[in-house]
């Protein structure tokens, strides 16, 4: 269990499913402190983030498939 929010790690199990659907190698990152995660998260909300090739797709957990249309169709 995440010690930030109760909800994180079912994020992270969706999201790694999700990933591995498509097929690239995926990496959970937990950061130890909240200086490492604002010196790292590319977002204002450091307690979960999805980032896809240096991108920040989403700052909150989705279900699989918003994730899957986002990954295969990644904002610029």
């Amino acid at each position: 269990m995440s010690d930030q929010c109760p909800y994180t790690d079912g994020a992270v199990n969706t999201a790694a499913e999700a990933v591995a659907e498509l097929g690239p190698e995926s990496r959970v990152i937990e950061f130890g402190s909240a200086q490492e995660a604002q010196d790292s998260v590319p977002s204002a909300y450091g307690t979960f983030s999805i980032v896809y090739d240096g991108k920040l797709l989403s700052y909150y957990s989705l279900v699989k498939e918003q994730l899957l249309q986002r990954l295969a169709r990644p904002s610029s």
